[in-house]
């Protein structure tokens, strides 16, 4: 109690007006959106106002409880009410292949991340980039800049140095597979020569992607939209900071690199990559916005393929733990 009384002291008469209409604006934001869905949405528990079913979903054996409700409200397709996009859930594998195979330009997309794309700004990431025409635009020049061939030589050497790091260590393998990663993407990508697994352009994307694994959903932003407006000076703004973190270390991790290729280009030192050989086509009259584009495409690789690897080094430590607890 003495906690709250300090914090509410401190808060000043023009702080009180803003939560008392930010707070009011979200009640009848969540209801407008609960309104303008309520009739098209398929059947479903009915829920509380404002938080809707938020605490109707199943903590455990969740697929029961779904199977349960469809056949209760006699329908497949199952929706819970929640705090801004309802959670449709599809009960039956033929209704997941009429909607998300067959019908999958209308159904299939990503959900809005207000967090990650929004106030982060990794939207550039084709892995949270919802569908629609720059996402097919962005693909287009994947394509087109992105090969295989081209990078063979890259390959072969970042995986031979990685065969003689591993005859030469005794343990803690995973630093020379990450130091692997790191130097074909950075080489095949950019042309930068790295030695070691601490390297800042490998150090960066890696605190990147650490960072928004566990975002998206965690913050009452992705549900409440409206508080992304909120002013990061006030009491509850901690995901403003994490998110200006966040989009310093994305804005690094795609720009860092491609300007190192850059001032190799302009002082005839630039090494075989995929930056550099679009670099050398620029022309004057090139639009920055595909500039732009190209360099978020070569980080789209730099950032994915770091996050395979971060992935499977996880994997590894998690079949060590599940082999210590099964028999």
């Amino acid at each position: 109690m003495g906690i709250l009384t300090v914090l509410f002291s401190r808060l000043s008469l023009e702080h009180w007006a803003v939560i008392v209409i930010a707070t009011l604006a979200l009640i009848r934001f969540s209801k407008a959106v609960n309104k303008g869905h309520t009739e098209s949405l398929p059947p479903g528990p009915r829920g509380w106002p404002i938080l809707g079913n938020a605490f109707d979903i199943p903590v455990e054996y969740p697929w029961k409880v779904y199977r349960w409700w469809s056949q209760e409200f006699d329908s497949d397709i199952i929706a819970l009410k929640l705090p801004g996009p309802p959670l449709i859930i599809l009960n039956s594998a033929r209704v997941a292949e009429e909607r998300l195979n067959k019908r999958s330009m209308i159904y299939s997309d990503r959900p809005r991340m207000v967090m990650l794309n929004e106030l982060v700004g990794a939207g550039w990431n084709l892995g949270l980039m919802p569908y629609g025409e720059r996402f097919k635009v962005f693909r287009r020049l994947f394509t087109k800049h992105i090969d295989v061939p081209y990078c063979r030589p890259q390959a072969v050497v970042a995986v031979r140095k990685c065969l003689k790091d591993l005859l030469a260590a005794d343990m803690h393998h995973d630093p020379i597979v990450r130091l692997m990663t790191g130097r074909f993407i950075l080489s095949s990508g950019y042309g930068i020569d790295v030695n070691s697994a601490d390297d800042s352009y490998i150090e960066i994307p890696e605190t990147f992607i650490k960072g928004i694994s566990p975002q998206r959903g965690a913050f009452l932003v992705d549900s409440f939209p409206i508080l992304k407006y909120w002013p990061s000076t006030f009491p509850g703004a901690g995901f403003q900071h994490v998110a200006a973190r966040l989009r310093k270390l994305a804005d690094n991790a795609r720009t860092l690199p491609f300007k190192f290729t850059k001032d190799e280009l302009a002082k005839g030192t630039a090494k075989r990559s995929f930056a550099a050989r679009y670099l050398e086509t620029v022309l004057k009259d090139t639009p920055r916005s595909e500039i732009d584009d190209v360099e978020a495409i070569i980080g789209n690789m730099y950032i994915g393929m770091l996050v395979h690897s971060c992935f499977l080094l996880f994997k590894k430590k998690f079949d060590s733990y599940l082999y210590t607890v099964v028999p």
